[in-house]
């Protein structure tokens, strides 16, 4: 079994297009647990209301950015789910990724090598 990151974009310009990112992450977990994998899914941390977790005080992006790369780090592999080159949180994560040697996987299940093979 191996540890699996799922990544791709989180923000959008509306809550709709944030669940909806979100819904793709949940999608794309199923498919790694399928696999017979366990999913990484962080998209899942913000379900309800962020204020859950951090409670009166509020999280700054560097705190989320820095503590999603170390989980990348842990990780096995990373899938990727449609919308992650758009995304600059998504791309840091498979940079991070490539620096450790991880594979990272696209939507099409093939192996992403580089991102240059991308045009990104």
């Amino acid at each position: 079994m191996k540890l699996v990151y799922v990544a791709g974009p989180y923000r959008a310009p509306t809550q709709e297009q944030i669940d909806k990112n979100i819904q793709n992450a949940i999608l794309r977990a199923r498919d790694v647990l399928l696999a017979g994998n366990l999913p990484v899914t962080p998209h899942l941390l913000s379900i309800g209301n962020t204020t859950s977790l951090t409670g009166s005080f509020e999280t700054t992006d560097q705190v989320w950015r820095e503590g999603l790369i170390l989980l990348v780090e842990r990780c096995d592999e990373v899938w990727l789910f449609d919308g992650w080159e758009k995304s600059n949180g998504t791309l840091a994560e498979v940079r991070k990724a490539f620096e450790h040697r991880i594979p990272v996987i696209l939507p099409s299940g093939e192996v992403l090598r580089d991102l240059k093979e991308r045009d990104i």
